[in-house]
């Protein structure tokens, strides 16, 4: 309800009336189809080039194979057939080149369209690079690029920001440490645009940035500054305190993260416009897609990004992060500074590391196996606690959210996992979650048929009869069945679809707040196959969801058939 009525504070439509809202988002949805336009030439123009291509090449062996098995009639045709080849070759050489420049230009600006609409598709489109089993690896290998960096604003728009924050004395507080000169300007990229690599050319262009920063620290700020990356809501800098603030001492390294301009009007309509649509869809009769509770994770969604667009809220999840992983040594949050923290700038302790990311793109000397298999063990651990006994969600878990380092004030250097970015978050409250660990916690221990009676028991909604009910519970406990040695969250995105499937069949209406914790799970699945695909993750989420029950109440542990399964 809290975020409810924060939304409603800060949404720009709250005091529109009907028309006005139709009107914005009319034209809201007129910039999004013009942005999504040139996409309905390029791709199917480059697939028929595409097979065009292909053709030829198969025509080109079929003759040469011809070619080997037949005798020439005679030498004078044997020149021209020998000219006509040449020509086919040049032909199938100058296609298969603009099929190449086509595929290229055809990505790029499908990124960059990506980027114009704003933070609610580049959230979306974050989530879907990270399912390698669900995406094809050209859309996972181009739009990974926005885990790392987005676009960002220029240093005109954040020192007008920083004024409106801190006043025209701001200089005072904070000192940006990375300056450019017209001079090297150029070399270190466009003012507000994203890096100039990608990936992890990308993260070590990031870390010159960051040695440069360390070498040349500046107390003018009448230079732009270079931002140390970009995400879909603000851009980082990094920066020293010019004075002392509570326990940080004048010159600390801080993140300051500067909020985007007018990013909270394109939201708020996006988030309008996708909530008509679902209450539409789910209004279609014979569909009956009112059971998979689109409207309600919409409203779920949007009640959970809004509060992303203020800082402040950022900087009290953080706290919360902090408190509830206090005291373990292989995960941490940075330290917010609150007295500077306003809703358009968050101040926090600076964090030196490595991104994830580097982790996920290769294996080398410098990331082994058996350290992408320890961040993976990390990583899902925390999750399931999060899931599980905090009921409180980092909802936006992909690598470039991610750093890592070595714990040196523990022996062995272990590493640890720093989770920033920590403004999307979930939190169900103590009924929703009580249900949810029921729910998750027979999925996860393969009890199919109590799982979907409890999908049953706690949904809103449910016209079946009986019958579908039965059929309904009967249908999942196949899938577990079915599903063999793996588990839920092993495959999770297979176990939604069908659940999703029979949910619609049998007209039984899914909670929002399962279908939104299971997609976390899947997101950090995805990111945990990624590092280490033949992990089992029944030992780490089992205790998890054990603990859960204890801490509820609840009974049902896991019989002796299934111990013994493992």
């Amino acid at each position: 309800q809290r975020r409810l009525d924060f939304g409603k504070e800060i949404s720009p439509l709250s005091n529109t009336t009907r028309f006005q809202r139709w009107w914005m988002a009319y034209k809201r949805m007129v910039t999004l189809g013009m942005l999504a336009a040139p996409l309905g030439v390029m791709i199917p123009v480059n697939v028929v080039l595409g097979n065009v291509v292909g053709g030829g090449k198969t025509n080109k062996k079929s003759g040469e194979e011809g070619k080997g098995i037949q005798q020439p009639q005679a030498e004078k045709s044997s020149t021209a057939t020998a000219e006509e080849q040449s020509s086919q070759t040049t032909k199938a050489s100058a296609l298969q080149r603009y099929h190449q420049t086509l595929t290229k230009a055809t990505w790029d600006y499908a990124l960059w369209a990506i980027e114009t609409a704003g933070p609610t598709y580049i959230k979306l489109v974050q989530w879907a690079s990270t399912r390698n089993d669900l995406f094809t690896p050209e859309f996972v290998g181009h739009f990974s690029k926005l885990q790392d960096e987005t676009r960002g604003h220029t240093w005109h728009e954040t020192t007008m920001t920083l004024e409106r924050a801190y006043g025209k004395d701001w200089k005072k507080i904070i000192s940006f440490d990375r300056q450019i000169s017209d001079e090297d300007e150029e070399s270190d990229g466009e003012e507000g645009g994203r890096l100039k690599r990608k990936g992890a050319l990308a993260n070590r262009e990031r870390q010159k940035r960051l040695e440069r920063s360390s070498s040349s620290s500046s107390s003018s700020s009448a230079l732009p500054t270079v931002p140390i990356g970009s995400g879909c809501v603000a851009q980082v800098y990094k920066a020293r305190l010019c004075s002392s603030h509570g326990l940080h001492p004048a010159g600390t390294s801080v993140a300051v993260k500067v909020q985007h301009p007018r990013i909270l009007e394109k939201v708020c309509l996006d988030f309008y416009i996708m909530n008509k649509l679902a209450s539409i869809l789910e209004h279609i009769p014979y569909l009956n897609l009112d059971y998979l509770s689109m409207k309600d994770s919409v409203d779920q969604f949007r009640d959970i990004m809004l509060p992303q667009l203020d800082l402040r809220v950022e900087a009290h999840n953080l706290q919360r992060f902090r408190r509830d992983f206090e005291g373990q040594s292989q995960i941490a949050f940075p330290e917010p500074l609150m007295s500077l923290t306003s809703r358009e700038v968050l101040v926090e302790r600076f964090v030196e590391g490595e991104p994830m990311l580097n982790y996920v793109l290769k294996e080398d000397e410098h990331h082994s196996k058996k350290d992408r298999e320890e961040l993976a063990t990390i990583g899902l651990k925390t999750v399931m606690e999060m899931i599980f006994l905090h009921d409180f969600v980092h909802a936006d878990l992909h690598p470039g959210n991610m750093i890592v380092d070595r714990n040196k004030a523990i022996r062995g250097n272990p590493l640890r996992v720093h989770m920033i970015d920590c403004g999307l978050t979930v939190e169900l409250g103590e009924h929703d979650h009580v249900n949810l660990v029921k729910i998750l916690g027979s999925l996860i221990k393969r009890d199919g048929y109590g799982a979907g009676a409890l999908m049953v028991g706690t949904a809103t909604k449910c016209q079946g009869t009986e019958l579908d009910v039965e059929l309904f519970c009967k249908g999942i406990e196949k899938i577990c069945v079915d599903d063999g040695e793996n588990n839920f969250l092993e495959s999770v995105g297979d176990y939604i679809t069908d659940i999703c499937y029979l949910a619609c069949k049998h007209k039984v209406k899914l909670e929002a707040a399962f279908i939104n914790a299971a997609l976390a799970c899947e997101i950090m699945e995805g990111l945990a196959s990624s590092l280490y695909p033949d992990m089992k993750v029944q030992s780490v989420a089992l205790p998890m969801v054990l603990k859960a029950e204890m801490m509820h109440g609840l009974k049902g542990l896991p019989s002796p058939k299934f111990w013994s399964s493992k």
